[in-house]
């Protein structure tokens, strides 16, 4: 994973299962990047939260708890 000091909006595409089928979808998220706490701030770590997902018609997709856990780990890796 690069090094990425901003957050910002991250897009990446995966593949689902409905009725039977492997459809890709893009999803998409907001990158928090790791920040480093100080004395009187906390430390966390970088970390992406689910906004949405789209087929490829632009449709809005539901996914499932652990399709959007492998959705964020996704968009993780890529930001």
């Amino acid at each position: 994973m690069r090094n990425r000091k901003r957050g910002g909006t991250v897009t990446e595409t995966i593949s689902v299962i409905r009725n039977y089928e492997d459809i890709e979808i893009e999803v998409s998220g907001y990158f928090n990047p790791e920040q480093n706490g100080g004395w009187d701030e906390p430390s966390w770590s970088a970390y992406v939260e689910f906004e949405g997902a789209n087929d490829a018609d632009g449709n809005a997709i539901t996914l499932t708890d652990d399709e959007i856990a492998y959705a964020e780990q996704k968009m993780l890796e890529s930001a």
